[in-house]
């Protein structure tokens, strides 16, 4: 989605200055940074993404604040799983 986005906003922005100028713009400079600032919107923002995706989803482990019952933010072995009680047979 990042990509299509960024992509889609330059396409735009090519759309709007032809339109302005009533021709597609030549100068090198002007294409390297729109080449440049595409290349920055897609890296930035996949990285971005990633890095807001593959954060751990903080469950919690009693007390409250919401759905999960814990705080968000709370790290203190909210993530790992915790034995059951034993039932005796």
């Amino acid at each position: 989605m990042v990509l299509d986005f960024s992509l889609t906003l330059h396409f735009l922005h090519l759309l709007v200055v032809s339109g302005y100028e009533w021709e597609v713009p030549k100068s090198v400079l002007w294409w390297a940074l729109q080449v440049a600032s595409a290349s920055l919107m897609v890296g930035v923002g996949t990285w971005a993404c990633r890095w807001r995706e593959l954060r751990p989803i903080p469950f919690g482990s009693g007390g409250s604040g919401g759905v999960g019952g814990g705080t968000v933010g709370d790290s203190g072995g909210a993530y790992e799983m915790v034995r059951m009680k034993e039932e005796d047979i």
